[in-house]
């Protein structure tokens, strides 16, 4: 997430518009990115037996895995 530091209170015109324009890119990140694992929870059933539970199991860690060694 990205942070925005302001020492001065009176900002330029352009310089508001490049405010405005980080954050709302920002904010369209994050709703994306809600909206993803939003829709990812509804795919989810709500009621599992054993062998679809292991295999969401399995699928969860393998895609915590591999984003972590992407961050990595």
């Amino acid at each position: 997430m990205a942070k925005l530091s302001i020492d001065e209170l009176d900002l330029s015109p352009a310089l508001r518009e490049m405010v405005k324009e980080a954050a709302a890119a920002e904010g369209k990140q994050q709703a994306i990115i809600f909206i993803d694992e939003y829709k990812k929870q509804l795919e989810q059933p709500v009621a599992m037996n054993y062998t679809q539970a292991a295999k969401c199991i399995c699928q969860q860690v393998t895609t915590h895995l591999k984003s972590s060694l992407r961050a990595a």
